[in-house]
């Protein structure tokens, strides 16, 4: 019966943030452990002792909102947990896009400093973050006045043991997100690759009117070294992917690897940096004549570069110890209730 338990508090974890579950493992396993043991006391075989403690405590997804730190008025338990997750995903990729753009943006057309170019960013992040938070918000209000609280769930129904879901899966890494990483990281280095071999570009508006031209956004006179060395990072963060899904979880092992995979990309970036323009200089050019002086002499544009890079690999090795801890955390809790 301790599947069953273990069932029931994985249910009512995955509806809280990540932040609070390894905490309300430990609280809920210990409540259910009590009862359980005061009904044995009481003389009740172990199998219907577990199975009347769970119902007496109900929905694990109801449940898991008392613990939570906050109250949630406007959006209800049914839908939080994944308004949550989409806000997760999207909010951090969009809002870092949406600032770069905006800082290139700004340097290229008006000639402007880095620290103009990077208020420019920040302050169009923070616009279209803003217009992101709010548009999702409401999309999810109207889902839950529209839909119900609990969509899919007979609210007719009282809730029983076997409306729990299936026993949590331990794995972190699953197949799909090592498909897309590693999708992801071998189109990213055949754009490259082919640039370099057969120019492949942007289209900009060409001289005639009404025509485009394809013009390499990477500098198309980088050496072969500097080509086969990206080739090598690359295959290092493939391995690194693979490797992790292997390893179905985050260990220690896995950290280390994240972190040296991080420091190859940062030492091929800031290597690349101070030798060549990263970017090719003639497409800033026929963006605009203001923008090609920066953009020409590679200074500008490879300092963007190298902190956007710094920055994401700062962020992805506090992501890999993160979801290290979490898993720990877990695997404590599993082998204490065992």
């Amino acid at each position: 019966m301790s599947s069953l338990i273990e069932r029931y508090v994985g249910a009512a974890a995955n509806a809280l943030p990540e932040g609070q579950r390894a905490e309300v493992r430990k609280e809920i396993r210990a409540a259910i452990d009590e009862m359980v043991e005061l009904r044995i006391e009481n003389g009740e075989p172990e199998n219907a002792a577990v199975r009347a403690a769970l119902e007496e405590l109900g929905d694990p997804r109801q449940l898991a909102q008392q613990y939570r730190d906050t109250p949630q008025y406007l959006i209800g338990p049914g839908w939080f947990p994944l308004y949550v997750e989409v806000l997760k995903r999207v909010l951090p990729i969009g809002v870092a896009v949406i600032a770069v753009i905006g800082m290139v943006a700004k340097i290229a057309s008006d000639d402007a400093s880095l620290p103009e170019g990077i208020a420019t960013g920040v302050g169009s992040a923070v616009e279209i973050g803003i217009q992101v938070l709010l548009w999702i918000t409401v999309g999810f209000v109207i889902a839950e006045r529209a839909i119900g609280p609990h969509p899919g769930a007979d609210r007719d129904k009282a809730w029983t043991i076997d409306d729990l879901p299936a026993a949590p899966d331990n794995r972190q890494i699953g197949l799909g997100e090592t498909v897309g990483t590693v999708l992801t990281l071998l189109v990213m280095g055949a754009l490259v690759i082919i640039q370099q071999v057969q120019g492949v570009g942007f289209f900009i508006f060409g001289d005639d009117a009404g025509s485009w031209d394809s013009i390499p956004l990477i500098n198309p006179d980088l050496g072969t070294g500097w080509v086969i060395g990206f080739g090598a990072v690359l295959a290092a963060s493939i391995f690194v992917a693979i490797a992790g899904y292997l390893e179905r979880a985050y260990t220690f092992r896995l950290v280390v690897l994240t972190a040296v995979e991080n420091a190859l990309w940062v030492g091929y970036i800031l290597a690349l940096a101070a030798s060549e323009p990263i970017f090719n200089p003639g497409f800033a050019r026929r963006i605009s004549d203001e923008g090609g002086s920066w953009w020409a002499a590679g200074d500008q544009a490879n300092r963007i570069v190298a902190i956007v890079i710094i920055a994401y690999s700062v962020w992805d090795i506090w992501e890999a110890w993160n979801r290290y801890r979490g898993n720990r955390n877990v695997s404590d809790m599993v082998a204490i209730a065992a």
